[in-house]
Order: C-alpha cells, then sequence, then structure tokens
C-alpha cells in the first residue's frame, strides 16, 4: 500500500511539471526586441545633467553595462499573461565637484564613477509589453526609481540613478 501511494505521488509530481506553462517565442522576442532598444537609448541619450551633491556640484551621464538579464513567466490571468522582469547595471560618470551649477555644466571632463544595479518589471498587455516598475539597489535595499528629491537645490527632481525610460 505505501509503495502504491509513493508511485501515486511520483506520477503526480511527473504529471505536474510537464504542464508547466511556456512562454511562446514570439512574446520572448518581443521583449528581448524591447531591452535591446532600452539598452540602446544610453548610447543615443545618456541621460546627462547637472546635479549637487554633498560634495558641490557634477555634471553626470549614464552609460548602460552590458550585464543584464532576465525573466519572463506566464501570470493566468487574461489581462496580463505573461510578466517579466530584466536586471542591469548602470554606470555614472560625473566630473569632479565644482562651486557652482554653471562651472559643472561647462565641465565634460568625466573622471569619477559609481555602479548602480537596476531592476525593471513589465506586464505584458494588450500585446506589448508595459513598465510596471522600477526599482534600484543600495546597500539598505530596494527603491523607487521614481521618488522625487524633496529637498535641497535639487528638489523636485526624479529619476535620480538615470534609469528612467527614453
Amino acid at each position: 500500500m505505501k509503495t502504491i501511494k509513493i508511485l501515486i505521488v511520483s506520477m503526480l509530481i511527473i504529471m505536474a511539471s510537464s504542464f508547466k506553462a511556456t512562454v511562446p517565442q514570439d512574446v520572448i522576442t518581443e521583449f528581448e526586441s524591447m531591452l535591446k532598444k532600452h539598452f540602446a537609448t544610453y548610447k543615443a541619450n545618456p541621460r546627462g545633467k547637472v546635479t549637487k551633491l554633498a560634495g558641490g556640484w557634477v555634471n553626470e551621464r549614464f552609460v548602460s553595462v552590458e550585464n543584464h538579464k532576465y525573466d519572463i513567466e506566464k501570470t493566468g490571468t487574461p489581462t496580463t499573461p505573461y510578466s517579466g522582469y530584466c536586471d542591469f547595471t548602470l554606470k555614472r560618470v560625473m566630473t569632479e565637484f565644482h562651486d557652482t551649477k554653471k562651472e559643472a555644466q561647462q565641465d565634460v571632463n568625466f573622471i569619477k564613477s559609481d555602479l548602480t544595479i537596476h531592476r525593471h518589471y513589465y506586464t505584458f498587455q494588450k500585446g506589448k509589453w508595459e513598465v510596471s516598475r522600477r526599482q534600484y539597489k543600495t546597500k539598505e535595499g530596494w527603491n523607487d526609481c521614481n521618488e522625487t528629491i524633496k529637498n535641497g537645490e535639487n528638489a523636485g527632481e526624479t529619476n535620480v540613478k538615470g534609469c528612467w525610460e527614453d
């Protein structure tokens, strides 16, 4: 009797794994195409801006590092049948610190850099992929890419880590 139960459970597990939902190749291709276009925009538009940091004013740009990874899964809901995410790294290059915003605007000698990991989430709706959430990682955890600076000389600025869609 015990052997029969084990056999039945084993067969159910095998059958369940064979019914795993697969994502159609055209949906995967569309996702890959969208990501390729997104990363290409960093070459055409490095999201440059002048901003004030703790050390002073800097001119900064963002460069996509070629190390992204992604995954797509079937959701089971008719309105958003697939969801996906992409992890990628942006390299921020910046000038030396300046006393004034005008000095930083004129400086194009990018001498410092740092890296930020991003994760963007997508849903497939009405035949196309849409961004549903964008985050970047710090030592403290994941933060919203859409955050808005509330205080100081950069008050009102958004997308401070260079990840906005173009």
